[in-house]
């Protein structure tokens, strides 16, 4: 007879209402296995902050973005969350510290502020069309920059996320490792930019490996570490 696993162990604990020994069990299966899907779907009901609900229900679909169950809660949470005031709450200092891309753009005199204004009236007229158009495409095709430039405004963007964010992007950590330079994040995201563009959705790390830029062995360790410090959100 096998031994019975954490998961169905917490599972057990979740039937009989041991909320708390649940919670443990679980956090320690994502620690052991970060891929563990069932582990983060389940730890989403049992954490006590909506945030890391939130942020387990995230991981879940980052692992498997066909699971609809996982999907439709996420959203009825967020709608929740809004309709309590709960998404409404003011930004954190360092959120507002975090420039758009129109501000990194402006500050940078890539652009005026007549070109953004153009830009952002062109991207509501899109959106009041149904149509969802990024601001710094539009601004590419109305030939206020170029995408070099685009690019590296994004690179400067992800930098500066990692402020308001307790786990830095996976870009982050691949620069603060040295594994990867800023040309060529700045590759890679106008790689992934186009892929998006034209409906293929590719991750940042796999674009990398593909690239040549970061081997598949430097891309797992980067991914480790991030796992660590996603973690520890939920670390006492």
């Amino acid at each position: 007879m096998q031994p019975i696993s954490l998961v169905q162990q917490a599972m057990v604990a979740i039937r009989a209402d041991h909320l708390d020994a649940a919670e443990e069990m679980l956090k320690e299966a994502v620690r052991a296995n970060p891929a563990d899907e069932q582990a983060w779907f389940l730890l989403a009901g049992v954490v006590k902050e909506v945030h890391q609900s939130l942020a387990c229900l995230q991981k879940v679909l980052e692992l498997n973005p066909h699971n609809e169950q996982a999907r439709q809660w996420l959203a009825l949470m967020q709608e929740e969350t809004t309709s309590h005031g709960i998404g409404e709450l003011p930004p954190t200092e360092a959120e507002l510290a975090i420039p758009r891309l129109g501000t990194v753009l402006l500050e940078r005199h890539l652009i005026t502020r007549e070109q953004l204004q153009s830009a952002l009236d062109a991207q509501d007229a899109a959106a009041a069309a149904g149509e969802h158009q990024k601001i710094g495409e539009i601004l590419v095709q109305q030939g206020a920059i170029t995408r070099e430039q685009l690019s590296c405004a994004l690179v400067a963007l992800d930098r500066l996320r990692q402020v308001a964010s307790p786990v830095p992007r996976l870009g982050s950590y691949l620069l603060d490792h040295h594994f990867i330079t800023a040309e060529q994040l700045q590759a890679a995201l106008e790689a992934q930019d186009s892929a998006a563009q034209a409906g293929h959705p590719q991750k940042i790390g796999e674009i990398l490996v593909q690239l040549g830029a970061l081997t598949r062995e430097q891309l797992e360790h980067a991914l480790r570490e991030q796992h660590r410090d996603y973690n520890s959100l939920f670390q006492d």
